[in-house]
């Protein structure tokens, strides 16, 4: 399966810490408060797919004695054919 898109909203992270992440495909960028959100890809709030063959990969690191917390408010998939 592929997925089509995906929004996640990131909450409870550490206060005034640097958290890296990678807000979309090829682009990296910083949280340095306790809550952000992570969109798959530029244009999905416009209904625009992912690109045929598009890998994407989030990195998402919490300092030590936090931790990080995915709230999935769309998530969808679609068949391979």
């Amino acid at each position: 399966m592929f997925w089509s898109c995906l929004f996640f909203t990131l909450v409870a992270v550490a206060t005034a810490s640097i958290v890296p992440i990678s807000y979309q495909c090829g682009n990296q960028s910083f949280f340095t408060t306790d809550n952000g959100i992570i969109r798959s890809h530029s244009g999905y709030d416009v209904g625009h797919d992912y690109g045929k063959n598009l890998d994407c990969v989030w990195t998402i690191e919490a300092p030590e004695g936090k931790f990080v917390e995915l709230v999935a408010n769309t998530f969808h998939l679609e068949g391979s054919g």
